[in-house]
């Protein structure tokens, strides 16, 4: 799951990365397996839009049972804050204390 924010282009271009990477890796996968499939990778990009109508796999992102975990980016540090109102998630402190005076 993905969650985009950005143009059209971007979208684009974006979708273009990984249904190439999703092919490179089928590729490399019949290369090791002999297994052939069209591809690898099974994405699927939300928008602030799904998010706030809790539509599409948006639903997914505080699901109880298996919830959507954020994933470091290249260069941006990840707050290990819950977002305001949201606590007791595995995936932030136990204890949002620290969290207090985050800017």
């Amino acid at each position: 799951m993905i969650h985009f924010q950005g143009d059209e282009e971007q979208l684009s271009r974006l979708n273009s990365r990984l249904e190439g990477w999703s092919i490179a890796l089928a590729e490399i996968n019949y290369l090791k397996t002999g297994y052939a499939s069209e591809g690898l990778l099974d994405a699927h990009i939300i928008t602030d839009d799904d998010i706030a109508r809790k539509t599409s796999y948006a639903v997914r992102i505080n699901a109880v049972t298996d919830p959507a975990a954020p994933l470091a980016v290249a260069g941006k540090k990840r707050s290990r804050c819950p977002p305001p109102g949201k606590t007791g998630s595995p995936f932030f402190r136990a204890d949002p204390a620290g969290c207090r005076n985050r800017p």
